[in-house]
């Protein structure tokens, strides 16, 4: 081996980040106000959990004399600021404890956030957990609040009441209200600011630097699974002045899980791990913009159950000058540019805001869209103004991010008119179990292919009419819906429809151009709790401009 090594930058948070303390426990609960709120986990269709609360309300009254007061929010819909106004609401009503439940896939997060702002407000909180929202629970309270009391039920969400009953007899319910007491549970004091990662520099050995460096990722539970480029700082220095911005500028707030902000060069170092070159600098930078913008909802596409990857949608004259690929195989493997950009925002997740399967990511089966996703549009291919044209902008380039599920297929091999083309597409856009049928508020893609977008067209259709008929005739029975899946999330005028549409506007419908002809094209359904977010890369400057895709 070499004796002459190579300095690399480490991507993991080396910046300390103040902790907060639990609240001070009452020594008694007797005439005191305490609150139990129903996260939206307590609902039947999700287990026999609203058994929790009723112990809970016996016990609190009967033994301890305490007035109970119960609400419900549901927290998944809740932002940070959201939470953030619920916790001083609580707080200001005099309530000076709390008990939150159920910590359980999706919600555990917002339901941990939501503690912890009711602990630094003084008001002592529980949060109940179900197993497989424990380990996020877990992970969150270790990195905010140290202390903050989890109590667990290991009863399956299958499992009968009388199951949840006996784990809550045999000592959850006790657990629960000694974690509300002073002296009832051993809670740390205020643990100061959390240590940084030591170093921001590491020492690799230059004849191995490939495989050391993605073996000391992996070690401590980063990476996707393949090799990384070793981040060396020039690496960085030159994506840094590729992106066009200072290097400490941030671009992401500081943000659960990590709790700390993230720089241009954090995203520098990420992109150059992914394989990116700095002529892809100026992507990856508007794709993280688009990231952090509310109605993307990072921290909890971060740690959603649902399989899903984060699309990144390219279209403009940005694509061709910089390599990406619109045409044969642009979706899938063997071109370097479509796959490093990709990737680069795909770690994100992991390398920025630490989450890694099952302790924060709790995707049960994942999905290969979680590699890398990205999609060019072939402006020469399409018969229609390019989608960043459509949005205002023919001389920028688009850049798009969504939270949905990799491509599915669409083959239509037999019609030769637009009617037959886009009712194929149609069939394929809504089925009973997909999330858009439970949640239409984001936005379904439509990748067509040259061949079924020039049928199209042939007809006279425009791309607002392929939205308005996709929206029209894309729909499941409302019966069918209500009987499986999840409770839906509709806005009030869907509950008297007959047949359920797949997005609340047609203009949600998002219609590309992309592929080589032939008879296949696909569609991609969204996770369903965040909007679509473009930012535009000018095609004369330097900056850019975001907006959330209406």
């Amino acid at each position: 081996m070499s004796d002459r090594t190579l300095t690399v930058i480490d991507p993991r948070s080396s910046i300390a980040v103040p902790q907060a303390s639990v609240a001070a426990r009452p020594a008694s609960l007797d005439g005191q106000r305490v609150l139990l709120l129903d996260n939206g986990k307590l609902d039947p269709s999700f287990g026999q959990y609203a058994a929790v609360f009723e112990v809970l309300r016996r016990m609190l009254v009967d033994d301890r004399h305490a007035v109970v007061e119960s609400d419900t929010a549901v927290l998944l819909d809740h932002t940070l600021d959201d939470l953030r106004t619920l916790a001083e609401k609580i707080a200001g009503s005099g309530v000076v404890a709390a008990v939150l439940a159920m910590c359980d896939t999706g919600v555990s997060m917002p339901t941990v956030v939501l503690a912890t702002e009711l602990e630094t407000r003084g008001v002592a909180t529980v949060a109940v957990c179900h197993g497989i929202g424990y380990t996020t629970a877990r992970a969150t309270v270790d990195r905010l609040l140290p202390g903050l009391p989890l109590v667990e039920l290991r009863a399956d969400r299958t499992a009968p009441v009388d199951a949840v009953l006996a784990e809550l007899r045999d000592g959850a319910a006790d657990a629960v209200l000694r974690g509300l007491l002073a002296g009832g549970a051993e809670l740390p004091a205020h643990t100061g600011p959390r240590r940084p990662v030591p170093g921001r520099l590491l020492e690799l050995p230059v004849d191995d630097a490939v495989a050391d460096f993605t073996a000391r990722l992996r070690k401590s539970g980063f990476g996707d699974g393949l090799l990384f480029t070793p981040p060396a700082p020039e690496r960085v220095a030159a994506m840094v002045a590729a992106m066009g911005e200072p290097a400490e500028a941030e671009i992401w707030p500081a943000m659960i899980p990590r709790g700390a902000p993230v720089s241009v060069e954090d995203v520098a170092v990420v992109a150059v791990m992914a394989g990116c070159t700095p002529v892809l600098g100026r992507l990856v930078l508007a794709a993280y913009r688009a990231m952090a913008e509310d109605e993307f909802r990072l921290f909890q596409a971060a740690i959603t159950t649902h399989p899903s990857g984060t699309l990144v949608l390219v279209s403009g004259p940005e694509a061709e000058r910089v390599g990406l690929v619109s045409g044969f195989g642009g979706m899938g493997p063997g071109h370097w540019a479509n796959v490093a950009l990709g990737r680069a925002v795909a770690l994100s997740y992991n390398l920025l805001l630490g989450v890694r399967p099952g302790a924060g990511d709790l995707s049960q089966q994942g999905s290969p869209a979680e590699l890398s996703y990205c999609v060019v549009e072939n402006l020469a291919a399409s018969p229609w103004p390019g989608y960043h044209e459509q949005l205002g902008a023919p001389s920028d380039t688009a850049v798009l991010v969504l939270k949905c599920e990799g491509p599915h297929n669409v083959l239509d091999n037999i019609h030769t008119n637009a009617h037959g083309v886009v009712s194929t597409v149609a069939h394929a856009l809504h089925r009973v179990g997909m999330n858009n049928c439970y949640n239409p508020s984001a936005q379904t893609v439509v990748f067509l292919n040259p061949e079924h977008a020039k049928i199209i067209a042939s007809d006279g259709w425009t791309v607002d009419d392929v939205r308005y008929f996709l929206y029209d005739t894309a729909r499941s029975p409302r019966a069918d819906v209500l009987a499986s899946g999840i409770p839906p999330s509709w806005p009030s005028w869907f509950w008297a429809a007959d047949r359920i549409p797949i997005v609340t506007s047609p203009n949600d419908i998002i219609i590309v151009v992309t592929g080589a002809p032939g008879p296949q094209s696909q569609v991609a359904v969204p996770w369903g709790y965040s909007r679509g977010v473009v930012t535009f890369v000018p095609g004369d400057s330097n900056s850019s401009r975001t907006e959330t895709d209406r």
